[in-house]
Formats: structure tokens, C-alpha cells, sequence
């Protein structure tokens, strides 16, 4: 495996490991424990994209054509 990977992300797979993940926000227990909604609120517009830099497999981070779910 390369250092570098070969796509549009400018970062080194081992830089990329260190970003921070980045977590969905949720409901507070308080609010959620009234109700039946989804738990989970959904990323804000910029923290996919944030996600999207740590991925060591995706050459186009921000991109979803590429996104591989397992």
C-alpha cells in the first residue's frame, strides 16, 4: 500500500487515521425517552464531508458515487 493514495484526497493514509470521527448527533435521553422518534438527528451539511477525509479506501473523499458500505 502506498503512502498516498492515488485519488483526490491530498492527505496520507496515515493522517487520515488520526482526524477525529465524527459523531451523528442524537436526541437527549430526557426527550427521547417521551417519544418514538429516531435517536440519531442526522448529520449538519459539513460533517459528512469531514467523515468523508478519513476514509483510507475512497480516492474522492466528499463524493457518495464512491461511498462502500459493509
Amino acid at each position: 500500500m502506498t503512502e498516498k493514495s492515488a485519488g483526490r484526497n491530498p492527505q496520507p493514509n496515515k493522517e487520515r487515521v488520526k482526524l477525529p470521527r465524527q459523531r451523528v448527533p442524537e436526541q437527549e435521553p430526557q426527550a427521547r425517552a417521551l417519544n418514538f422518534q429516531e435517536v440519531n438527528l442526522g448529520f449538519p451539511p459539513e460533517q459528512p464531508r469531514q467523515e468523508s477525509l478519513r476514509c483510507i479506501e475512497c480516492p474522492e473523499p466528499g463524493s457518495s458515487k464512491n461511498a462502500q458500505y459493509r
